[in-house]
């Protein structure tokens, strides 16, 4: 990982990259008929993660995800398809109100929270083109949300590792003492911390 990018930054960075995946998702779920709303909920979602901290959305990835990181490494659909709809969910239950409580923006406060059966449609939807079946969620989506899923626990591992201020052989900082960091570097073959 370069030094010149932080964790956080590059997080961010990812984590916008999988939004406009989903958004294409979406897209091409709305054109092709197989949802029958024109949902715009992941412009939103764009705008609320550049206005939150970096900092704030990796440390909560971390929080929810670390007892399943070897499932992310695995590839396991099922997990995937929760994830995913566990992020949907949050912004359900608590609204974008949490996100936005300072913005002024009226659209924001009427979003309704029929994203998450949408995105379960998506998941699974599909629509014939020249009478073959084509699924939404395709192979290189998958392919190409793994690697950012994937990404994203190589980079909460560096946060944690650099987070402890490893120093002559051993951490200074109580930092996530839930994660093994030296088990998940090997694991996740992070040739960026030594120890």
């Amino acid at each position: 990982m370069s030094q010149n990018v932080s964790s956080t930054d590059k997080f961010k960075a990812n984590l916008l990259i999988l939004i406009d995946i989903v958004t294409e998702m979406f897209d091409e779920g709305y054109e092709k008929k197989v949802i029958d709303t024109d949902f715009k909920l992941m412009s939103l979602l764009k705008i609320v993660i550049s206005r939150t901290s970096g900092d704030k959305m990796l440390r909560n990835f971390i929080k929810k995800t670390h007892p399943y990181w070897d499932q992310i490494l695995e590839k396991d659909r099922e997990y995937f398809k929760n994830l995913g709809l566990e992020l949907f969910g949050v912004v359900k239950d608590k609204g974008l109100d949490e996100y936005t409580k300072d913005s002024e923006d009226s659209f924001l406060q009427k979003l309704s929270g029929n994203h998450v059966e949408l995105f379960k449609e998506l998941l699974e939807g599909e629509y014939e083109e020249n009478g073959e079946k084509i699924s939404i969620l395709d192979e290189e989506r998958k392919g190409d949300i793994w690697k950012i899923l994937h990404s994203f626990v190589r980079i909460s591992i560096v946060y944690v590792h650099q987070g402890r201020k490893y120093k002559d052989g051993k951490y200074n900082v109580e930092f996530f003492p839930e994660i093994k960091v030296k088990g998940n570097v090997e694991k996740w073959n992070i040739k960026s911390i030594k120890f």
